[in-house]
């Protein structure tokens, strides 16, 4: 298994190298192409590429040899991708030799070419950007884009590359957003998993026990959502709440699952309700919290706890925090100006 690991390791180096190899003398035809159409600059343009030929051309043909070499280790993972490459490059470098500077000729090479790039992109990314993803919090967002984007200039090339992550999920450790090229990073170890997990279950038990015994606490149980008399009202109001919460959830899901049928996008969220809690952890959490609140205010305001408003407030509490957040900084200003009055 060692050996194993370390011929796959090796290979995928040298398929790297490969790549970058190609890329350079990709450069230099679409810089030919250009000169071409243009009408200017095609001597020097075509000098240069004929260096990066020469060049690359021997770097690529011993990179080659020394993948094959590595290949037989690991034939059954890599060995169809590593004869892809040497084929591509062959068609290339043989459509370079008939020197012709045709565009029609020049583009046919920068398809094969592209062909190299993508088919070594598809082996070497996963675990490149698993790398990058360790480096991010959970929950992160890294842009894919962004990120490889001077590896694989076709942005057409790198939507490939997202939407055959998307549908093998386990090869990297996030969760992927073809339609945004967004990466939202998950723990491959199910202990962190199950951490993250219980810490939303966590926050919502103090939820339904602390705002009751804080109340009693301080004395204003007449004074704060009075309609909650006794800890099984408390408790009973907050799981309506959340309820409310997870039906807003749901038909947003839904949203997505039908966009995804009509062929717009892939859900991001479908599928696997267990990642999707694990990576948005801490914004599930503040959600509970919000939902909380909002079944407070409503309960204060409206002096019941009908069963029914409160499912419609925990759907709602996006809504009622963005209206209930400014009435709360004013409240707090206004009481800051007060003391600040008294005190100059």
């Amino acid at each position: 298994m060692s050996d194993f690991r370390e011929s796959f390791s090796n290979t995928l180096a040298i398929i790297r190298e490969i790549r970058v190899e190609v890329s350079n003398f990709l450069a230099r035809v679409q810089t030919l192409i250009a000169a071409r159409e243009s009408g200017e600059g095609v001597d020097l343009a075509r000098e240069r590429a004929e260096e990066c030929f020469n060049t690359n051309n021997i770097q690529i043909k011993d990179l080659i040899e020394e993948m094959k070499s590595m290949a037989p280790a690991c034939r059954g993972s890599l060995g169809e991708s590593c004869r892809k490459i040497e084929n591509e490059w062959d068609n290339a470098s043989n459509e370079w030799v008939k020197r012709s500077d045709k565009v029609a000729n020049l583009r046919t090479m920068v398809s094969h070419l592209n062909t190299v790039a993508l088919e070594a992109a598809y082996v070497t990314f996963p675990s490149r950007l698993n790398h990058n993803l360790s480096v991010i919090r959970i929950g992160g967002v890294l842009d894919f884009h962004e990120e490889f984007k001077d590896e694989l200039a076709n942005k057409d090339d790198r939507n490939c590359i997202l939407d055959w992550l998307d549908r093998h999920p386990g090869t990297v450790h996030g969760i992927v957003n073809v339609s945004t090229g967004k990466i939202r990073r998950a723990s491959p170890e199910l202990r962190i998993q199950v951490l993250t997990v219980f810490f939303i279950l966590l926050v919502v038990g103090v939820g339904c026990v602390l705002p009751f015994y804080a109340r009693e606490w301080l004395g204003l149980s007449s004074e704060i959502a009075p309609a909650l008399v006794t800890m099984t009202d408390m408790i009973r109001a907050y799981v309506l709440g959340l309820v409310g919460g997870c039906l807003h959830v749901l038909a947003h899901g839904v949203k997505q699952m039908r966009a995804s049928n009509a062929g717009t996008q892939r859900p991001p969220t479908l599928g696997n309700w267990w990642l999707w809690l694990h990576v948005r952890y801490l914004a599930i959490a503040f959600g509970a919290v919000g939902i909380l609140m909002t079944v407070l205010f409503a309960t204060h305001v409206s002096g019941q706890a009908n069963w029914l408003t409160l499912i419609a407030v925990g759907y709602s509490a996006d809504s009622i925090l963005d209206m209930l957040v400014p009435k709360l900084d004013d409240f707090a200003r206004s009481r800051t100006e007060l003391v600040t009055t008294k005190l100059t």
